[in-house]
């Protein structure tokens, strides 16, 4: 069992190519909090994130503004971490749950912040739950990720798939050229970002007409392209609300003009319609209703399959990875099928997720396992952050007619996630 004996935190700044528009709000550049962990044997294990207070508290980013939002996350990730020195863990999952048990809510009710969204705080830990994840690797002397997995893992999480569909962002300001580009590169399944409006007005008439037209507007280029292409597969839609509507009633219109449209047989999910979801069941709806931002713990995910949700997002990045394989493990039980959602993740990170992806079975009626990407299409420095993977240039990390093709090595590495990088060491 590693015993912690050292901790220190890092953190570099990503300016994003352009303003990332979701949730009606916009991002200008994420931070990556780089956590290292030694143990008492000598081993070190490191872990990179990212933070994203518009995803995981957009009232707090509201509130503080992106820059400051930013600063007290990463001093959550620096105070967490801080009291990690001197704890021993039998296991990454071990490890995580006394992350989740330091007292957050008080801490940043300490700072005048008394209802921090579950997200946010997640989001501050998961760089040190991947370089507990590293560490405890090391200590272990494996790369093999099922190897690492505990016991009621290990039949639902398997290796071997041969690819993974990546699933490239349609952001509010995607344009049509750019959609074209993503649709000539093989891209098959497109996550389309919903929930905007003139003036950010959630809920509202407006925010409602604007998705439909904006939706119509996609599946009007796409078809056009589709008539003159020779497709591998056909195109399907990822809807992602990020929580924006307020009733039933508006994603069952949105879904409605999907009808009249003709896009909606291409539907393949829609992720987390509702602003405060909690008691909407969603058995009725005419689609399969993914949970993301609502999945904070193991209890939120079985309240949200009780409502009717048929597919859950795991977002290691995001969240940490320890919380996606709990939550992927309790799914499986209730035979609700996983994918992996980005946040517009670093390679290093995006990773990560692929290795999960990898092991998760693919949602029906698709060929492959879904991981969202969306980092080469926002970073100003993506080149630069290829080259600190380990294994930067490897097979498995280009794309290749929107898959993500997986070899006997990409298992053997994990895809280089339990190596260590020479330049987040030097950080």
């Amino acid at each position: 069992m590693p015993t912690i004996t050292g901790v220190n935190v890092q953190m570099d700044r990503e300016p994003l190519l352009h303003p990332f528009g979701f949730k009606g709000g916009q991002l200008t550049e994420l931070w990556q909090p780089i956590v290292k962990l030694q143990g008492d044997k000598g081993h070190r294990g490191i872990g990179v994130g990212v933070q994203s207070p518009l995803w995981s508290d957009t009232h707090l980013m509201g509130t503080l503004g992106e820059q400051d939002a930013n600063k007290l996350m990463m001093e959550w990730t620096r105070e967490a971490a801080s009291r990690l020195e001197g704890v021993t863990f039998e296991h990454p999952l071990d490890l995580f749950g006394q992350l989740r048990s330091l007292g957050a809510d008080s801490w940043f009710a300490g700072r005048g912040f008394e209802s921090v969204r579950p997200t946010f705080i997640l989001n501050a830990l998961a760089a040190i739950d991947f370089a507990a994840w590293v560490l405890y690797a090391r200590e272990k002397g494996t790369s093999r990720f099922v190897d690492l997995l505990p016991e009621p893992c290990t039949s639902i999480l398997k290796p071997g798939a041969p690819a993974v569909m990546t699933v490239p962002v349609v952001a509010y300001g995607t344009s049509d050229e750019e959609i074209t580009d993503l649709l000539t590169d093989g891209y098959s399944v497109l996550k389309i970002k919903l929930g905007s409006a003139p003036g950010g007005s959630s809920g509202s008439e407006d925010m409602l007409n604007w998705d439909m037209q904006r939706f119509r507007h996609i599946h009007k280029l796409v078809t056009a392209w589709e008539s003159q292409a020779n497709m591998r597969e056909p195109i399907r839609y990822y809807l992602d609300l990020n929580g924006r509507y307020e009733a039933k009633d508006d994603l069952l219109r949105l879904l409605e003009d999907a009808g009249r449209s003709g896009s909606l047989p291409k539907v393949v999910l829609v992720e987390e319609p509702f602003l405060s979801g909690g008691e909407i069941a969603v058995d009725d709806v005419p689609a399969c209703i993914a949970a993301d931002e609502s999945i904070q713990s193991e209890e939120d995910a079985r309240h949200y399959m009780d409502l009717g949700y048929g597919a859950i997002a795991l977002k290691p990045a995001a969240k940490s990875m320890s919380l996606s394989i709990q939550v992927a493990a309790l799914a499986a039980e209730r035979g609700v099928p996983c994918f992996c959602a980005d946040l517009t993740a670093n390679p290093l990170l995006v990773e990560w997720t692929r290795v999960l992806a990898a092991h998760l079975k693919p949602l029906p009626g698709m060929s492959h396992s879904l991981m969202e990407s969306n980092g080469r299409q926002n970073y100003s420095g993506w080149d630069r952050l290829e080259s600190y993977h380990p294994a930067a240039g490897a097979a498995w990390t280009i794309p290749e007619s929107g898959r993500f093709l997986l070899d006997e090595a990409f298992y053997k590495r994990s895809g280089g996630v339990f190596e260590l990088s020479g330049y987040y060491e030097k950080r």
